[in-house]
């Protein structure tokens, strides 16, 4: 007994993969993968932001998206979605969205919608921008509901958006970055202006009206009240002028503007 030698148990193979380097290289190769695919998946299902990053890899991948320079282009990508008027919409849309209660259902009557495939909310619109930084990013957004034959509702007046491309290119022919600026809001439904506290009567809820934060647009490096005096001047003196609305909201980075037809402006929210 006391000279018999003793079986040695590896139960966790580690001599083994010792003596074969390349099988344990590869065994902890498919490891890693497999972890990083369950933390993708999971990611992927627990975060609208995580799969819009995702997609919009994916769409430009398989899609001709290029950036907007021009008006005449906002007209032919939006030429392309199917319409309904506010008549059309279903009830059960107008319903969930606070669109069949007063004052909007009076507000709405004339309003005229694009039904936009799921897959191509990542389409540029504006410049980079791409159609779903203009819609409410609501449950009709984040998963199917409200949805009509599987196309998200979205209302614009495309002269709001050919606005926002003007101001692009003007801050661009001065040699400004027409791009340092964040789109904040654009079509709100009358249920999700609620829910952000907006104005009973905001002209987000008729698609004319985009608010933006704005960012380092004259390229020294900060981000201050000088870069938005740019965009404002901009905005009051050239482009919107007496034809629409603009929140000048002086404690903050953001401006609102908007296509209303006649000249207003404000301070606070």
């Amino acid at each position: 007994m006391g000279g018999q030698a003793r079986k040695f148990i590896d139960p966790f193979n580690v001599v083994s993969s010792i003596q074969q380097p390349g099988m344990y290289r590869k065994r902890q190769f498919f490891i890693s993968i497999a972890v990083l695919a369950i933390l993708f998946i999971s990611a992927y299902l627990s975060s609208y932001r995580v799969r819009d990053r995702l997609l919009i890899l994916r769409y430009d991948f398989f899609h001709r998206n290029e950036i907007v320079k021009g008006a005449e282009q906002i007209d032919e990508v939006l030429s392309k979605y199917e319409k309904l008027s506010y008549k059309e919409l279903p009830a059960d849309y107008k319903k969930n969205t606070l669109s069949d209660q007063e004052p909007f259902a009076k507000m709405l009557r004339n309003s005229v919608y694009y039904l936009i495939p799921a897959e191509d909310v990542y389409k540029r619109i504006v410049g980079p921008y791409r159609i779903r930084n203009f819609m409410p990013k609501d449950a009709s957004y984040k998963s199917s509901k409200d949805r009509i034959d599987g196309k998200i509702v979205w209302l614009v007046d495309k002269r709001v958006l050919k606005k926002l491309l003007l101001l692009q290119n003007m801050l661009e022919e001065k040699g400004y970055d027409g791009n340092a600026f964040h789109v904040v809001n654009g079509y709100r439904h009358p249920a999700y202006n609620k829910k952000v506290g907006g104005a009973s009567k905001s002209r987000h809820i008729l698609g004319q009206a985009i608010d933006i934060s704005i960012k380092d647009i004259n390229k020294d490096g900060r981000t201050n009240k000088a870069d938005k005096k740019i965009v404002l001047e901009l905005l009051d003196k050239k482009i919107i002028k007496s034809f629409g609305g603009l929140g000048l909201y002086p404690k903050s980075q953001s401006v609102h503007l908007d296509v209303r037809g006649y000249r207003a402006r404000w301070d606070s929210y």
